[in-house]
């Protein structure tokens, strides 16, 4: 799916952000802004941007480091806001792989990297398989490979609900994919 929609972009020059379904920006110009971002430094030998959040496997991605099992909305709409204002457009280089919570790529990054790998074979559709999650850090794996950095944006903070009631080890919603 990943392939097919990246495939759609008319231009090489476009940019495509993929995001967790179980995600949320809590700013309204978080668009611009990732836009605005992506002006600045789209001559930094960028292969992708992802950004900071509550929830994911990679503590490098996660505010402060830790894991949030904190689900009032208004204080993650808080930090989104105070992210916003003081870090607007600053990025950190992350020199290892990323969980893909958000990521934000150029199509020409894409065709020289070797596309997404989410195409899955029969046999993985009908068990659990990591190779779904793995699809984000496949591929950052291949943005690094090829020298192309990968740059956390700041001032960007989105909620990912990422099992927080069911437990970061919960993987019920990953079997049987139609």
């Amino acid at each position: 799916m990943y392939n097919h929609y990246m495939s759609l972009l008319p231009n090489d020059d476009d940019y495509a952000a993929f995001v967790d379904g179980d995600t949320m920006f809590l700013t309204a110009n978080y668009g611009k802004q990732i836009s605005d971002i992506i002006e600045k430094y789209k001559d930094h030998n960028v292969g992708l941007f992802t950004c900071y959040t509550n929830r994911t496997g990679n503590a490098e991605q996660c505010y402060k480091g830790v894991i949030s099992e904190d689900g009032e909305i208004r204080n993650h709409r808080a930090i989104a806001l105070e992210l916003q204002k003081t870090q607007y457009d600053q990025v950190k280089e992350l020199t290892n792989i990323i969980s893909g919570h958000l990521m934000v790529v150029q199509k020409k990054i894409w065709r020289d990297v070797g596309f997404f790998a989410d195409e899955l074979s029969d046999k993985m559709k009908t068990r659990y398989t990591k190779n779904l999650l793995a699809v984000d850090n496949r591929f950052s794996k291949r943005i690094l490979k090829n020298n192309y950095k990968i740059y956390l944006m700041e001032g960007v903070y989105l909620m990912h609900y990422y099992r927080l009631c069911e437990g970061k080890e919960f993987r019920d919603h990953l079997g049987a994919i139609k």
